[in-house]
């Protein structure tokens, strides 16, 4: 719901990302974050849990156009 209200809210999609990753959903949780950055690039959680995911020193930031809400609604 905060993504959906504040797309280009970094701490919206780190939330989002720590939510995914908690159920499981690492593939879901790993994109969610590169759309935090992709908003602030200095994002700190999201680096953070990125590296937690393994990607963080190769992660790059995903366009904020390809960042919509809708691409990460649940199945």
């Amino acid at each position: 719901a905060s993504v959906a209200a504040a797309p280009a809210n970094a701490r919206a999609w780190t939330n989002l990302g720590y939510a995914w990753r908690q159920l499981g959903d690492h593939e879901r949780a790993h994109d969610a974050y590169l759309c935090a950055l992709a908003f602030d690039r200095h994002a700190e959680q999201a680096i953070l849990n990125l590296d937690a995911l393994g990607e963080g020193a190769v992660a790059r930031p995903r366009s904020p156009r390809a960042c919509l809400p809708e691409a990460f609604a649940a199945p």
